[in-house]
């Protein structure tokens, strides 16, 4: 009697943990799964090569300031000699790693449905590409251009993920290429700024909604994946800080519209800019006039260096000075960092504006306090770096969620939102081409020779199927 008991109750808790052991072994089977082994994988591999990336940036951006510090006169050797050779490295070897490379991600991911016969992504993401990228933006901050990390890193990330991704493939690994670049791209965003929540709207805002509903697992494993690497190395860090972001009523919602018209309007300047510069560059044709126009271009990055020390790198720090030392907006170094922006964009070097445009919304923020005597100045800070880095990537919940991940204050995220849309209105409304229409609009127009099928108006213009 009491055997027939305890049979009946081993087949009651059996039953019971029938659903709990399925789940395991479907956990277990996907752990086995040869594509998400190679994800997690890349996505290490990914982690450790942006953290090192990152770390040799950084570097000699510190090692340059400190040179500055020394030799006041340095910029005038440095700065021509590092901008000549990182522009002719990327002309003569990869000209696809030229500028920040998200254009370069977003059409490779266009180019990579499998409805259209051409592979953009063999020229625009191979390994080559990658490593000229991160050596001639190493080459670039070396000399004190101004210059971020971010965009090569988005474009080194989505390389390394699609060329591994090729090799997988010949081991007869199942690989779907748009929904690894979109990872890729998506992971080296996150790494970047230890955001991954930016890293999902980067992907779904920037690389395609309609790619979403097929690419979300790869994408939000590699983002943990590559997230928690950065971190179990990097520790918990705040890429800024923990600023200080007090909203206090009514009037900082006017504060919000009133900075997202002026972030929205220099952003929309500097991206016209840059496009005037990128065009002057486009005329460079032979190696001679390539290392002339980056000579000049450098010889005029010195001369605003000298004049301004604080035109010169990433401006990361300057950012750090206006939150916490209450640093002084100055209007030369508003227009410095701009020009500066626009001379690299006049050269083949690789370099990211992420960063750099952050920087000049910052210091858009912190001016326009100064301008209308506003006291909440570091919420006006945040709401700049939103408003500037809107109008240029034409990207707003991108902004904003990037920024609220870079400063950890979520109570600011609907004064965020709205400088967010002013500024996103205000740049369609002065240029309905942004940079980077218009740089994927000239790649396009380049595939477009290859496979007359390949719409050239940039991905953003063209019209919403119905």
């Amino acid at each position: 009697m009491n055997i027939e008991k305890i049979k009946q109750q081993a087949q009651h808790y059996k039953h019971q943990a029938q659903p709990i052991l399925d789940k395991a072994e479907y956990i277990l089977s996907n752990l086995a799964d040869p594509q998400a082994v190679a994800l997690f994988a890349t996505a290490i591999v990914t982690a450790f090569a942006a953290i090192f990336y990152s770390k040799l940036f950084y570097f000699f951006e510190n090692v340059f300031a400190w040179g500055l510090g020394q030799w006041q006169w340095l910029s005038f050797i440095l700065t021509p000699l590092t901008l000549m050779s990182a522009s002719l490295l990327v002309w003569k070897y990869s000209p696809d790693a030229a500028g920040g490379g998200l254009s370069q991600v977003r059409v490779a991911v266009e180019m990579n449905d499998p409805a259209k016969p051409v592979e953009a992504a063999k020229e625009l993401l191979s390994w080559k590409t990658a490593g000229i990228k991160i050596v001639s933006s190493l080459v670039c901050i070396a000399g004190g251009s101004t210059i971020g990390q971010e965009g090569p890193m988005i474009h080194v990330a989505a390389c390394f993920f699609h060329s591994i991704g090729n090799i997988l493939r010949k081991w007869k690994i199942v690989i779907q290429p748009q929904a690894w670049i979109i990872a890729g791209g998506a992971a080296g965003l996150a790494c970047a700024f230890n955001a991954p929540l930016a890293g999902i709207v980067y992907a779904i805002e920037e690389l395609g909604t309609h790619h979403f509903h097929r690419v979300k697992t790869s994408l939000l494993a590699a983002i943990l994946v590559a997230g928690l690497t950065v971190q179990a190395v990097m520790g918990p860090y705040l890429v800024i800080g923990s600023v200080h972001l007090e909203v206090r009523g009514f009037w900082d919602v006017i504060a919000a519209i009133g900075v997202g018209i002026f972030g929205g309007v220099l952003g929309t300047l500097l991206g016209r800019m840059m496009i005037q510069g990128i065009k002057r560059r486009d005329q460079a044709k032979t190696k001679k006039q390539v290392l002339i126009l980056a000579g000049v271009s450098g010889l005029a990055m010195a001369a605003l260096i000298t004049q301004n020390p604080e035109v010169h790198g990433s401006g990361i720090e300057l950012l750090k000075d206006f939150f916490f030392h209450d640093h002084h907006a100055n209007l030369m170094t508003l227009l410095g960092r701009m020009l500066g922006m626009t001379l690299v964009a006049t050269t083949f070097a690789s370099a990211g504006n992420f960063v750099p445009s952050l920087t000049l919304g910052g210091l858009a923020g912190a001016f326009f306090t100064q301008i209308f005597h506003i006291p909440n100045e570091s919420l006006l800070i945040a709401l700049g770096m939103v408003s500037v880095l809107t109008a240029m990537m034409r990207a707003p919940f991108t902004a904003f969620i990037l920024v609220l991940e870079m400063t950890d204050r979520h109570a600011a995220i609907f004064p965020m939102m709205i400088s967010a849309l002013v500024a996103q209105w205000i740049a369609q409304l002065l240029d309905h081409e942004s940079l980077y229409s218009f740089t994927e609009g000239r790649l396009l127009a380049r595939f477009r020779r290859e496979d007359p099928s390949v719409n050239p108006i940039p991905i953003e213009l063209q019209p919403e199927p119905h």
